[in-house]
């Protein structure tokens, strides 16, 4: 379970991604990195033919989700 910033709310509206696409991620992630200390970064290939990055605020409970993005 992950709650979701109001910036990252924003940045999924405009960018087209969903919550399901973010939880797609976070399940079927191929690549998963420390980005900085507390914050990880997932990158999934998903269905649609694209890549989606999630960065996620690890220090809080629930995890956050810091923004998302298409990468192709």
């Amino acid at each position: 379970m992950v709650e979701y910033t109001h910036h990252a709310e924003h940045r999924m509206k405009r960018r087209g991604i969903s919550k399901a696409d973010v939880d797609f991620c976070l399940e079927n992630h191929h690549i998963s990195l420390e980005e900085k200390e507390g914050c990880m970064l997932f990158i999934a290939n998903h269905p649609n033919g694209k890549r989606i990055q999630v960065v996620l605020n690890t220090t809080v409970t629930p995890s956050k989700v810091i923004t998302a993005i298409w990468l192709d």
